[in-house]
Parts: structure tokens; sequence; C-alpha cells
């Protein structure tokens, strides 16, 4: 059983949030749920690092979609950065491509809507504490898929 991974970082201009593992058909209805779960300005722009995902399934896909319906009902946007060659292939088969917004660097995805630039911890090995100025904030959630009978 895979685990995926969310680190949620938050600003007052949006939210990035970074994806690590599969996004398949037992993940993405709990990555679902999770991101409802999110206290997220639904208003501001949303970035998706896809640089840790090497697997999206149709399930998967369903799922961004309805973050991005949801998220752009209340004015904001999703934006995917850093696609690995697999899923950015699936993406572009499937027209997600021309449905999300694609950055092929994280730092243009941030800074292009809005987002400081470190915002994810840039490239030094220090992460942002919540208590930096700027309102930034991050927490990590492992999803393990639900498992039935236990």
């Amino acid at each position: 059983m895979s685990e995926l991974e969310l680190e949620v970082f938050a600003a007052d201009t949006g939210t990035a949030i970074r994806i690590v593992g599969r996004i398949d058909g037992n993940s993405a209805p709990v990555l679902d749920s999770r991101l409802k779960e999110l206290d997220m300005n639904l208003g501001l722009p949303i970035v998706l690092d896809f640089d840790d995902v090497d697997f999206v399934s149709s399930a998967g896909l369903r799922t961004l979609l309805v973050l991005a319906k949801r998220v752009e009902a209340e004015g904001g946007s999703v934006v995917i950065a850093r696609l690995q060659p697999e899923v950015d292939e699936v993406f572009e088969i499937s027209g997600f491509k021309s449905i999300f917004k694609h950055h092929p660097s994280l730092t243009a995805a941030l800074t292009e809507n809005g987002m400081p630039a470190d915002l994810c911890g840039g490239t030094s090995e220090e992460e942002p504490s919540p208590e930096q100025e700027g309102g930034l904030g991050r927490f990590v959630s492992k999803i393990l898929p639900g498992r039935s009978g236990n």
C-alpha cells in the first residue's frame, strides 16, 4: 500500500501544496476528502507541486477537476507545477493541460500567482516557520488509503 503525503504551505496570497506519492483509485478519494478539510481561502490561487508525484489515475484526475471547480466557483485558481514526464503525458492525453495552468518551475508558479518564491522552503535546507512574516505557515499530512474491515 502506498502512502500519499501532503505538505501545505500557506501565505496571505494563496496556498501551495506539495503532493508526494501516487494519486490512484485508493488514494484519490482520501486526497479529495483531505483537500476539502484544509483551511484554504478558495478565492486565492492554489499551486499544486507535482514534483514527487509519479502516477495519476483517472480517479486522481477527477479529484483535481473537483478541486478546480470548487476553487473557481470562489474566484480562485488551481495551478500545477513540476509535472513528471509520465504524469505530464497523462495530463496531455486527457486534455488537462488545457484545463489547468501549468509551470515547469515551482518558483515561477508561485511568483506568477502572487506568492513568495520561497514559500515552500526555497532551495535552502531550512523550512519556513509559522512565525515568519507574511502569514506563512506549514503543516504535513500523511494520507493512507482507508481499509475496510479493520
